[in-house]
Order: structure tokens, then C-alpha cells, then sequence
């Protein structure tokens, strides 16, 4: 069973681990809500000032410069999952740190006191 079974251990993490970021599509069902609670975790970290100076400069509302970083951040997670999947890691792997961690930093930790 040696590397066989290693193999095929290695394979079903893979596909458990994409099955996590493909699932991030599932945010594409309810858009307004998923930029909403993401809009309160960019005030909650201080990003808004910023978030408006772009919509400004864009010549956009703030709602929308929020909806493009839904879009931009959850294509990217799908599309790491995907890569992950059919075994590229090599692309997964940067795809999903560039995403993960801006998010894990905005929208995870704990803010205003929290535990």
C-alpha cells in the first residue's frame, strides 16, 4: 500500500481542501448581503476612508468599489479551489494566499475589543 496509499490520501485532501474554496461560489447567491457584511468588516478595520477615496477617484459609489472586491476576491477563491483540484498546486497555492489573507485580515480577526 506504501505509495499507493499515500497517493491516494494526498488525493482526497486535495479534493476536501477544494471543495472548501469551491463552495466560496456560494456567496454568489446572495450578493447584497455578502458586500453588506463585508462593507462592516471594512469600517470595523478602518478601510472605508479608503474604499471611498477609490470611489472617488473612480468616479463610483462606494457600493459598488465593495461589489468589484466581492467579485474580484471570490473569483479567486473559486478559481484556487479549481486549481487545487485538478492538482495545480503550484497555481492554487499563490491564487488562494493573495486572496485569503487580505480577507482573513479584514473580515476574520477580532475588532473594537472583541475576543
Amino acid at each position: 500500500m506504501g505509495s499507493n496509499g499515500a497517493s491516494a490520501g494526498r488525493w482526497i485532501a486535495r479534493v476536501l481542501m477544494s471543495v472548501i474554496f469551491i463552495m466560496g461560489a456560494m456567496k454568489f447567491m446572495n450578493i447584497d448581503g455578502t458586500t453588506q457584511y463585508m462593507t462592516g468588516g471594512f469600517s470595523e478595520a478602518g478601510l472605508m476612508p479608503a474604499v471611498e477615496q477609490v470611489s472617488g477617484l473612480l468616479g463610483l459609489t462606494s457600493g459598488l468599489v465593495m461589489k468589484g472586491i466581492f467579485y474580484i476576491s471570490t473569483t479567486m477563491e473559486v478559481v484556487g479551489g479549481i486549481l487545487l483540484l485538478i492538482g495545480m498546486e503550484h497555481c492554487a497555492v499563490p491564487t488562494l494566499v493573495a486572496c485569503m489573507i487580505p480577507v482573513t485580515f479584514i473580515m476574520h480577526l477580532p475588532k473594537n475589543g472583541e475576543d
